[in-house]
Protein backbone atom coordinates (compact mmCIF):
# COMPACT_ATOMS: atom_id res chain seq x y z
CA UNK A 1 0.00 0.00 0.00
CA UNK A 2 1.35 3.62 -0.68
CA UNK A 3 2.44 5.65 2.02
CA UNK A 4 0.50 8.57 3.59
CA UNK A 5 1.03 12.01 3.76
CA UNK A 6 2.71 13.95 6.34
CA UNK A 7 0.49 14.30 9.33
CA UNK A 8 1.06 18.27 9.85
CA UNK A 9 2.42 21.10 7.70
CA UNK A 10 5.72 21.37 9.53
CA UNK A 11 6.44 17.67 9.09
CA UNK A 12 6.12 18.39 5.59
CA UNK A 13 8.64 21.26 5.41
CA UNK A 14 11.08 19.37 7.11
CA UNK A 15 10.34 16.44 4.69
CA UNK A 16 11.36 19.08 1.81
CA UNK A 17 14.71 19.50 3.22
CA UNK A 18 16.60 16.62 2.71
CA UNK A 19 17.62 14.47 0.88
CA UNK A 20 15.92 16.42 -1.93
CA UNK A 21 16.28 19.54 -1.25
CA UNK A 22 19.54 19.30 -0.13
CA UNK A 23 20.65 17.63 -3.38
CA UNK A 24 18.67 20.24 -5.19
CA UNK A 25 20.62 23.52 -3.92
CA UNK A 26 23.99 21.74 -4.93
CA UNK A 27 22.42 22.26 -8.72
CA UNK A 28 23.97 25.22 -10.53
CA UNK A 29 21.82 24.52 -13.54
CA UNK A 30 18.42 24.34 -11.91
CA UNK A 31 16.07 27.29 -12.84
CA UNK A 32 13.40 28.33 -10.74
CA UNK A 33 10.28 28.36 -13.31
CA UNK A 34 6.57 27.52 -12.90
CA UNK A 35 5.69 23.74 -13.67
CA UNK A 36 4.97 22.96 -17.15
CA UNK A 37 1.65 21.09 -18.49
CA UNK A 38 3.47 18.84 -20.27
CA UNK A 39 7.03 18.25 -21.87
CA UNK A 40 7.66 16.49 -25.19
CA UNK A 41 9.72 13.47 -24.34
CA UNK A 42 13.51 13.01 -25.07
CA UNK A 43 13.42 9.70 -27.58
CA UNK A 44 16.55 7.80 -28.45
CA UNK A 45 18.11 7.41 -31.59
CA UNK A 46 18.77 3.94 -33.11
CA UNK A 47 21.76 2.16 -33.41
CA UNK A 48 23.06 -1.13 -34.27
CA UNK A 49 25.98 -1.32 -32.50
CA UNK A 50 26.20 0.83 -28.13
CA UNK A 51 28.52 3.53 -27.58
CA UNK A 52 31.74 3.37 -26.52
CA UNK A 53 33.34 5.03 -23.64
CA UNK A 54 33.51 6.03 -20.13
CA UNK A 55 30.82 9.37 -20.69
CA UNK A 56 27.62 6.87 -21.17
CA UNK A 57 25.49 4.77 -18.74
CA UNK A 58 23.25 2.32 -19.75
CA UNK A 59 19.95 1.53 -18.59
CA UNK A 60 17.06 -1.76 -19.52
CA UNK A 61 14.75 -0.92 -22.78
CA UNK A 62 11.00 -1.50 -20.98
CA UNK A 63 8.06 -2.59 -23.54
CA UNK A 64 5.60 -0.13 -22.56
CA UNK A 65 3.68 2.63 -22.58
CA UNK A 66 5.99 6.20 -22.25
CA UNK A 67 4.46 8.15 -19.73
CA UNK A 68 4.83 11.32 -17.37
CA UNK A 69 3.75 11.87 -13.92
CA UNK A 70 3.07 15.07 -13.14
CA UNK A 71 2.73 16.20 -9.43
CA UNK A 72 0.93 19.42 -8.46
CA UNK A 73 0.15 19.69 -4.61
CA UNK A 74 -0.26 15.56 -4.25
CA UNK A 75 -2.68 15.69 -7.01
CA UNK A 76 -0.65 13.32 -9.79
CA UNK A 77 -1.62 13.41 -13.51
CA UNK A 78 -0.33 10.49 -15.91
CA UNK A 79 0.39 11.77 -19.32
CA UNK A 80 1.32 10.01 -22.48
CA UNK A 81 4.51 10.48 -24.49
CA UNK A 82 1.78 13.34 -26.47
CA UNK A 83 0.16 14.82 -23.36
CA UNK A 84 -3.06 13.15 -23.25
CA UNK A 85 -4.09 12.72 -19.44
CA UNK A 86 -4.33 9.22 -19.02
CA UNK A 87 -4.89 9.49 -15.41
CA UNK A 88 -8.04 7.22 -15.44
CA UNK A 89 -6.25 4.19 -17.14
CA UNK A 90 -3.47 3.79 -14.24
CA UNK A 91 -5.16 5.07 -11.19
CA UNK A 92 -3.03 3.13 -8.72
CA UNK A 93 0.45 4.69 -10.16
CA UNK A 94 -1.21 8.09 -10.03
CA UNK A 95 -2.72 7.29 -5.96
CA UNK A 96 1.04 6.35 -5.31
CA UNK A 97 2.75 9.32 -7.00
CA UNK A 98 0.43 11.70 -5.03
CA UNK A 99 2.21 10.47 -2.03
CA UNK A 100 5.63 11.65 -2.59
CA UNK A 101 6.97 14.63 -0.75
CA UNK A 102 7.17 17.29 -3.04
CA UNK A 103 4.96 20.26 -3.89
CA UNK A 104 5.75 20.03 -7.58
CA UNK A 105 7.22 17.15 -9.84
CA UNK A 106 7.53 15.99 -12.95
CA UNK A 107 9.04 12.35 -14.01
CA UNK A 108 9.56 10.35 -17.19
CA UNK A 109 9.60 6.97 -17.13
CA UNK A 110 7.73 3.84 -18.54
CA UNK A 111 4.84 1.84 -17.80
CA UNK A 112 4.71 -2.34 -18.02
CA UNK A 113 3.08 -4.95 -16.95
CA UNK A 114 6.22 -7.71 -15.67
CA UNK A 115 5.57 -11.47 -16.88
CA UNK A 116 6.30 -14.10 -14.32
CA UNK A 117 9.91 -14.52 -16.17
CA UNK A 118 11.16 -11.02 -15.24
CA UNK A 119 10.19 -9.66 -19.12
CA UNK A 120 7.78 -6.99 -20.07
CA UNK A 121 4.31 -7.95 -22.07
CA UNK A 122 2.77 -5.13 -24.07
CA UNK A 123 -0.29 -7.07 -25.09
CA UNK A 124 -1.06 -7.34 -21.44
CA UNK A 125 -0.23 -3.95 -20.55
CA UNK A 126 -3.05 -3.06 -23.07
CA UNK A 127 -5.47 -5.31 -21.78
CA UNK A 128 -4.72 -3.85 -17.95
CA UNK A 129 -5.05 -0.41 -18.83
CA UNK A 130 -8.12 -0.92 -19.74
CA UNK A 131 -8.93 -1.58 -16.78
CA UNK A 132 -8.09 1.14 -14.71
CA UNK A 133 -7.33 0.34 -11.33
CA UNK A 134 -5.01 -2.30 -12.47
CA UNK A 135 -2.56 -3.16 -9.74
CA UNK A 136 -0.44 -4.90 -12.64
CA UNK A 137 1.04 -1.92 -13.91
CA UNK A 138 4.30 -0.59 -12.61
CA UNK A 139 6.16 2.50 -13.74
CA UNK A 140 9.73 2.76 -14.31
CA UNK A 141 11.19 5.98 -13.37
CA UNK A 142 14.39 7.00 -15.58
CA UNK A 143 14.16 10.43 -15.58
CA UNK A 144 13.55 13.77 -13.35
CA UNK A 145 12.30 17.23 -15.20
CA UNK A 146 10.93 19.27 -12.35
CA UNK A 147 11.11 19.23 -8.55
CA UNK A 148 10.18 21.21 -5.94
CA UNK A 149 9.56 24.56 -8.32
CA UNK A 150 12.61 24.15 -10.47
CA UNK A 151 12.92 23.10 -14.53
CA UNK A 152 15.96 20.80 -14.06
CA UNK A 153 16.17 19.97 -17.95
CA UNK A 154 19.36 21.67 -17.94
CA UNK A 155 21.27 19.63 -15.18
CA UNK A 156 23.35 16.83 -16.10
CA UNK A 157 21.50 13.84 -16.61
CA UNK A 158 23.42 11.56 -13.60
CA UNK A 159 22.50 14.95 -11.37
CA UNK A 160 18.63 14.43 -12.19
CA UNK A 161 19.57 10.66 -11.38
CA UNK A 162 20.40 11.01 -8.03
CA UNK A 163 17.40 13.32 -7.41
CA UNK A 164 14.71 11.18 -8.62
CA UNK A 165 16.51 8.30 -6.79
CA UNK A 166 16.28 10.39 -3.78
CA UNK A 167 12.51 11.57 -4.73
CA UNK A 168 11.51 7.75 -4.92
CA UNK A 169 13.49 6.36 -1.77
CA UNK A 170 10.63 6.35 0.45
CA UNK A 171 8.38 4.28 -1.16
CA UNK A 172 7.23 0.76 -0.09
CA UNK A 173 8.92 -2.14 -1.59
CA UNK A 174 5.37 -2.83 -3.28
CA UNK A 175 4.74 0.66 -5.12
CA UNK A 176 4.26 0.53 -8.19
CA UNK A 177 6.40 3.17 -8.56
CA UNK A 178 9.72 1.81 -9.48
CA UNK A 179 13.40 3.35 -9.86
CA UNK A 180 15.10 2.41 -13.24
CA UNK A 181 18.85 2.14 -12.34
CA UNK A 182 21.71 2.55 -15.02
CA UNK A 183 25.24 0.60 -15.20
CA UNK A 184 28.41 1.61 -16.27
CA UNK A 185 31.22 -0.40 -18.45
CA UNK A 186 30.54 -2.64 -21.19
CA UNK A 187 27.42 -1.91 -23.29
CA UNK A 188 27.81 -4.63 -25.95
CA UNK A 189 28.18 -7.21 -22.80
CA UNK A 190 24.66 -6.03 -21.50
CA UNK A 191 22.86 -5.81 -24.56
CA UNK A 192 24.13 -9.27 -25.47
CA UNK A 193 23.04 -10.38 -21.77
CA UNK A 194 19.56 -8.68 -21.97
CA UNK A 195 18.80 -10.11 -25.53
CA UNK A 196 20.08 -13.66 -23.73
CA UNK A 197 17.40 -13.24 -20.43
CA UNK A 198 14.32 -11.85 -23.44
CA UNK A 199 14.44 -8.13 -22.93
CA UNK A 200 13.81 -5.88 -25.01
CA UNK A 201 17.45 -4.51 -24.94
CA UNK A 202 18.69 -1.36 -23.34
CA UNK A 203 19.19 2.71 -23.51
CA UNK A 204 22.41 4.16 -23.46
CA UNK A 205 22.56 7.74 -21.87
CA UNK A 206 25.39 10.52 -21.92
CA UNK A 207 25.91 11.11 -18.70
CA UNK A 208 26.23 14.73 -18.35
CA UNK A 209 23.32 15.14 -21.26
CA UNK A 210 20.59 17.85 -20.49
CA UNK A 211 16.81 16.56 -21.45
CA UNK A 212 16.01 18.36 -25.02
CA UNK A 213 12.87 17.17 -26.66
CA UNK A 214 12.29 15.00 -29.36
CA UNK A 215 14.99 12.58 -31.32
CA UNK A 216 18.90 13.07 -30.11
CA UNK A 217 21.80 11.00 -29.97
CA UNK A 218 22.32 12.24 -26.48
CA UNK A 219 20.53 8.91 -25.90
CA UNK A 220 20.93 5.67 -27.83
CA UNK A 221 18.39 2.58 -27.85
CA UNK A 222 19.79 -0.77 -29.12
CA UNK A 223 16.82 -3.19 -29.18
CA UNK A 224 17.15 -7.03 -29.39
CA UNK A 225 14.85 -7.58 -32.35
CA UNK A 226 13.36 -4.75 -34.68
CA UNK A 227 10.28 -3.11 -33.97
CA UNK A 228 8.13 0.05 -35.58
CA UNK A 229 4.96 1.31 -35.59
CA UNK A 230 2.31 0.91 -38.60
CA UNK A 231 -0.74 2.56 -39.97
CA UNK A 232 -3.39 -0.75 -40.59
CA UNK A 233 -4.28 0.67 -44.08
CA UNK A 234 -6.76 -2.71 -45.32
CA UNK A 235 -7.65 -5.94 -45.00
CA UNK A 236 -7.60 -8.93 -46.70
CA UNK A 237 -10.62 -11.69 -47.22
CA UNK A 238 -10.28 -15.41 -48.58
CA UNK A 239 -13.54 -16.05 -49.01
CA UNK A 240 -15.21 -14.83 -46.69
CA UNK A 241 -12.82 -15.56 -43.80
CA UNK A 242 -10.12 -12.85 -42.19
CA UNK A 243 -7.00 -13.24 -43.64
CA UNK A 244 -4.53 -10.62 -42.65
CA UNK A 245 -3.95 -6.67 -42.44
CA UNK A 246 -1.77 -4.34 -44.84
CA UNK A 247 0.70 -2.35 -43.39
CA UNK A 248 1.89 1.22 -44.28
CA UNK A 249 4.31 3.97 -43.25
CA UNK A 250 5.41 6.83 -43.78
CA UNK A 251 8.44 7.11 -46.41
CA UNK A 252 9.53 10.94 -47.56
CA UNK A 253 5.88 12.29 -46.89
CA UNK A 254 4.26 9.87 -48.05
CA UNK A 255 2.07 6.78 -47.17
CA UNK A 256 3.60 3.73 -48.33
CA UNK A 257 2.63 -0.03 -48.32
CA UNK A 258 4.98 -1.63 -45.70
CA UNK A 259 3.73 -5.72 -46.12
CA UNK A 260 0.86 -7.54 -44.78
CA UNK A 261 0.82 -8.99 -40.96
CA UNK A 262 -0.97 -12.25 -40.78
CA UNK A 263 -0.23 -13.17 -36.96
CA UNK A 264 0.45 -12.43 -33.15
CA UNK A 265 -2.36 -11.66 -31.89
CA UNK A 266 -5.38 -14.02 -30.01
CA UNK A 267 -8.21 -14.58 -31.53
CA UNK A 268 -10.48 -12.16 -29.16
CA UNK A 269 -7.67 -9.66 -30.20
CA UNK A 270 -7.54 -9.84 -33.82
CA UNK A 271 -11.69 -9.59 -33.88
CA UNK A 272 -11.68 -6.64 -31.82
CA UNK A 273 -9.04 -5.28 -34.56
CA UNK A 274 -10.56 -6.29 -37.57
CA UNK A 275 -14.17 -4.87 -36.13
CA UNK A 276 -12.12 -1.64 -35.59
CA UNK A 277 -10.41 -1.38 -38.77
CA UNK A 278 -13.85 -2.69 -40.84
CA UNK A 279 -15.43 0.31 -39.81
CA UNK A 280 -12.92 2.25 -41.16
CA UNK A 281 -13.37 0.86 -44.53
CA UNK A 282 -13.29 3.65 -47.26
CA UNK A 283 -14.00 3.32 -51.41
CA UNK A 284 -9.74 3.96 -52.37
CA UNK A 285 -6.33 3.05 -50.94
CA UNK A 286 -5.02 6.23 -48.29
CA UNK A 287 -1.41 4.55 -49.91
CA UNK A 288 0.37 6.48 -52.46
CA UNK A 289 1.31 4.09 -54.29
CA UNK A 290 -0.85 1.79 -56.64
CA UNK A 291 -0.35 -1.88 -55.28
CA UNK A 292 -2.24 -5.22 -56.94
CA UNK A 293 -4.09 -6.02 -53.70
CA UNK A 294 -7.30 -7.75 -55.34
CA UNK A 295 -8.56 -9.05 -51.97
CA UNK A 296 -7.89 -5.54 -50.23
CA UNK A 297 -10.53 -3.43 -48.80
CA UNK A 298 -9.06 -0.52 -47.83
CA UNK A 299 -9.31 1.51 -44.72
CA UNK A 300 -8.64 4.98 -43.47
CA UNK A 301 -5.44 4.51 -41.92
CA UNK A 302 -6.13 5.67 -37.96
CA UNK A 303 -5.47 2.74 -36.01
CA UNK A 304 -1.57 2.40 -35.58
CA UNK A 305 0.08 -1.17 -34.38
CA UNK A 306 3.51 -2.32 -33.17
CA UNK A 307 4.96 -4.78 -35.03
CA UNK A 308 7.92 -7.10 -34.79
CA UNK A 309 9.87 -8.00 -37.43
CA UNK A 310 12.99 -9.88 -38.83
CA UNK A 311 14.72 -7.36 -41.65
CA UNK A 312 13.39 -5.78 -44.41
CA UNK A 313 13.57 -5.87 -48.05
CA UNK A 314 15.89 -3.83 -50.05
CA UNK A 315 14.11 -3.61 -52.70
CA UNK A 316 10.92 -2.31 -51.77
CA UNK A 317 10.97 -2.03 -47.61
CA UNK A 318 8.49 -4.43 -46.96
CA UNK A 319 8.65 -6.72 -44.02
CA UNK A 320 10.21 -9.89 -43.40
CA UNK A 321 8.12 -12.55 -40.61
CA UNK A 322 5.75 -9.78 -39.00
CA UNK A 323 4.40 -10.26 -35.60
CA UNK A 324 1.48 -8.45 -34.60
CA UNK A 325 2.65 -6.77 -30.60
CA UNK A 326 -0.23 -4.91 -29.86
CA UNK A 327 -2.14 -1.74 -30.55
CA UNK A 328 -0.71 2.05 -29.77
CA UNK A 329 -3.39 3.61 -28.03
CA UNK A 330 -1.23 6.54 -27.02
CA UNK A 331 -0.06 7.39 -30.31
CA UNK A 332 -4.39 7.44 -31.57
CA UNK A 333 -5.24 9.11 -29.04
CA UNK A 334 -7.67 12.09 -30.54
CA UNK A 335 -6.17 11.40 -33.80
CA UNK A 336 -7.75 13.35 -36.72
CA UNK A 337 -5.43 12.35 -39.25
CA UNK A 338 -3.13 9.74 -39.74
CA UNK A 339 0.46 10.31 -37.95
CA UNK A 340 3.52 9.59 -39.01
CA UNK A 341 5.29 6.26 -38.10
CA UNK A 342 7.57 6.37 -34.93
CA UNK A 343 10.06 3.88 -33.93
CA UNK A 344 9.48 2.32 -30.67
Amino acid sequence: MARSLPKSRRQYVQALNTPTKALLRKLQDAEPKPLPKFVEPLFPMLRERPPVGDNWVHEIKFDGYRFQIRLWHHQAQILTRRGHDWTHKAREVAAAASTLVTDSALIDGEAVVMAEDGTTDFNELERELGKGDSDRITFHAFDLLYLHGHDLRRVPLLDRKRLLQALLAGLPEDSPIRYSDHLEGDALGMKLQACALGLEGIVSKLKDSRYVAGHSDLWAKMPCRKRDTYAIVGYALKGRKFDGFYLGEERKGKLEYAGKIESGWTEKEKAALFAEAKALQTRGSPLSTKIDKPKAKWVEPRVLVDVEYRAKTKASGLLRHPSFKGVRRDLMDRMKTPIRRRRV
